[in-house]
């Protein structure tokens, strides 16, 4: 229940802060909001040290692979779509999680966990095919 509370959260700020900000700027001030609850606990390990050029540049990396890009685009499409549509296919991310450990891990999905990877997709599809077109905005 929590975790459903916060993804509403996200996406109504989300559109909001899509709408006022341009993406790049809106994934910014959300990665720096993101950042501040752990970097007490980062600055706490005394590992800053550690840090090579190698290790940033891995970091550096995963942060615009695992973050950066994804929000970017979930900044454009939070313009572009409703919140209803939006919160639908945002249900697809475990199913991608789920299919890619059984894909790439090898691991196994039970008979309940196939079918709510065939029911999310499903109403995922139907979500999307139902959904009125919105008109285009002019760049005039």
């Amino acid at each position: 229940m929590a975790a459903g509370a916060c993804w509403a959260v996200y996406i109504v700020l989300g559109r909001r802060t899509a709408a006022v900000l341009p993406g790049s700027l809106a994934v910014a001030v959300g990665m720096l909001f993101a950042a501040l609850p752990v970097l007490p606990f980062g600055l706490a390990s005394g590992n800053l040290l550690a840090l090579t050029p190698h290790l940033l540049l891995l970091g550096g990396l995963l942060a615009v692979f695992s973050s950066v890009l994804p929000f970017t685009l979930e900044m454009q499409a939070l313009k572009s779509m409703s919140t209803r549509t939006f919160s639908i296919l945002m249900s697809l991310e475990p199913v991608a999680a789920a299919l890619s450990g059984w894909l790439l891990l090898g691991e196994q999905l039970t008979l309940g966990q196939w079918l709510a990877v065939v029911f999310i997709v499903v109403a995922s599809a139907g979500s999307t095919l139902t959904v009125a077109p919105q008109p285009v905005a002019s760049s005039e």
